[in-house]
């Protein structure tokens, strides 16, 4: 019975505004982290754009190639130095080829041109996380919860709090770094 009393009191004094308020708290990132969380942001996707500029390289590289046997294939049978049977199993391996390589090209990931503005609003929105969350409408409180929690979350009534199965992929990598960033400069300044 006092347990349910406890739990009841912590109700009244925790609403489920206030305790969402308090789980979005662990996304927000703090103001002074900035700058470390951006610089490692900005290595990270240039990294990432490097290698997809290196992918989409090696494929525009493998399409010339190919294109190029094409055209030395037709000129071949023109020639008379191969026969129409050799002519069309060859053709029909390079073309598949080609169908291959040209899907592997238009399913690569486009570079980020923007990268410095979009890091600066995203990491300014994180910032102030839970003053988003409260000057909104009820419409954008529904997009930023789907935003964050693509496969929504859970409220767990035993420990009275807040779960959730997946996130925005971008902001538990900010989260990790804004946590890594914290401890290394709690730890520091412990010394």
């Amino acid at each position: 019975m006092a347990t349910l009393i406890a739990q009841f009191n912590k109700s009244l004094t925790y609403g489920a505004e206030h305790l969402f308020m308090e789980f979005l708290q662990q996304f927000q990132i703090r103001p002074e982290l900035s700058p470390q969380i951006k610089l490692q942001l900005t290595k990270l996707f240039n990294h990432y754009n490097q290698h997809s500029f290196e992918e989409q390289r090696k494929w525009e590289l493998e399409l010339s190639k190919t294109q190029r046997q094409i055209k030395e294939l037709k000129i071949r049978l023109g020639l008379g130095e191969i026969d129409k049977e050799t002519y069309d199993l060859t053709f029909e391996h390079l073309s598949n080829q080609l169908l291959a390589i040209d899907k592997e090209l238009n399913s690569g990931k486009p570079t980020i041109s923007n990268l410095e503005e979009l890091l600066e609003k995203s990491l300014q929105k994180l910032e102030n996380l839970s003053r988003i969350w409260l000057n909104s409408s009820l419409d954008e409180k529904r997009r930023l919860h789907k935003t964050m929690f693509p496969d929504g979350i859970f409220f767990d009534p035993k420990n009275h709090q807040y779960l959730t199965r997946k996130m925005n992929s971008y902001v538990e990598l900010v989260s990790t770094i804004s946590n890594t960033c914290g401890d290394k400069k709690r730890r520091a300044l412990s010394w």
